[in-house]
């Protein structure tokens, strides 16, 4: 059905230039096959230690190298130099592989930008190496014009030095934004939300979703749906930073709701911590439990905090079975919102929220500014 409609010398020029086409197809196929087979036989060779068994997991490299580049070369170069700076070649092909640009850098490049966090902001090698394997994209940026500014930036708001490379690893995304974007950020924490200029570095410092989240749709959610103004916004994050990396849509509006008919919605805004509890495993089953025996909801944190077992007999006085079943039975959440509540709403980037934490736990010198 494909195929033109074509007849006498025109079928013949057309399918004269298909093959063509499907021979240099294949000869560039079988290229590219060879230069990776080079390439994977010459790094095990070198470094038996990796992982790589077969050469087609090298397949993302050619988008970036073309038919007359040498790939071996240029890759265990790379390998080598960040084998200088204690990468291990295991993880630099995992970093080349998700940045396959690394290799068009200079070596100088890469060493100023492990020299400015390992030396400049002391940040532990071990965290940095780990950092560099999920956003290898950091040794791109320029130490002067992107990175020295950013990390002075955060380090103004008020986050202890010592406190810096926990940041760092909690919210790699930083980096991947330009300084106005940061500066902004941090201006609507205390324009936008209320946050008091003393707790900015502390609420910078707890929410991993700062740069990416979508602050705008928190302060209306906050605003039409909470009825709150502009200073308990500000207590609000002050008390519980994570509440900005959970998306409006699908988390935050429906535990509002359920904390609304359990007449529990004041205590949620007072101790916002509630909001981190699992929207599908805690906070859903367990209110309309509550509901359905027609017991009232005493201390929500409580009440969210305890196990199955504590919150069936001591809260509601009955048998863990019983809870169970209930659970079960429960018409499922619909699978977008179910999504979104463990992440954040398009381009919003959320993050997940552990349930038996709560504010983030700053350093000692932290604790004592």
């Amino acid at each position: 059905g494909g195929l033109p409609m074509l007849h006498g010398r025109a079928w013949r020029s057309w399918t004269c230039c298909s093959r063509v086409r499907w021979r240099r197809s294949f000869a560039s196929s079988n290229t590219n096959d060879l230069r990776l087979k080079r390439l994977h036989t010459e790094l095990l060779s070198k470094y038996p230690e990796l992982t790589f068994r077969s050469e087609t997991q090298f397949r993302p490299l050619l988008k970036e190298f073309k038919d007359t580049e040498d790939i071996t070369r240029m890759v265990l170069s790379l390998v080598d130099h960040l084998h200088q700076l204690h990468i291990s070649p295991q993880q630099s092909m995992i970093m080349t592989l998700k940045f396959p640009t690394l290799v068009r850098y200079r070596p100088e490049k890469l060493r100023s930008v492990f020299d400015f966090f390992t030396k400049e902001v002391e940040f532990p090698p071990v965290y940095f190496h780990r950092m560099l394997k999920t956003s290898p994209r950091i040794l791109s940026r320029s130490v002067a014009e992107y990175l020295r500014p950013q990390v002075q930036q955060l380090l103004s708001v008020g986050i202890p030095p010592s406190s810096l490379p926990k940041m760092m690893m909690r919210n790699q995304k930083v980096f991947e934004y330009s300084l106005d974007r940061i500066k902004q950020r941090l201006l609507f924490l205390k324009d936008g939300l209320g946050v008091p200029d003393e707790r900015v570095g502390y609420v910078t410092y707890g929410s991993v979703a700062l740069v990416t989240s979508n602050l705008e749709k928190f302060a209306h959610f906050a605003r039409t749906d909470l009825g709150l103004d502009r200073s308990a916004i500000g207590h609000m994050v002050s008390r519980y930073p994570s509440v900005l990396g959970h998306s409006v849509e699908g988390d935050l509006k429906p535990k509002w709701l359920l904390f609304s008919e359990g007449g529990v919605g004041i205590e949620s805004i007072r101790d916002p911590i509630c909001f981190g509890f699992s929207l599908r495993e805690r906070i859903r089953p367990r209110l309309l439990f509550l509901k359905q025996l027609q017991r009232p909801a005493s201390s929500l944190q409580r009440l969210l905090k305890v196990t199955d077992k504590q919150f069936a007999h001591q809260i509601c006085e009955s048998d863990l079975e019983t809870y169970m079943n209930f659970k079960r039975q429960l018409v499922p959440l619909p699978p977008a919102a179910s999504a979104r509540s463990r992440s954040g709403e398009g381009g919003g980037g959320g993050e997940q929220v552990q349930e038996d934490t709560g504010a983030p736990r700053w350093s000692d010198q932290a604790k004592r500014t």
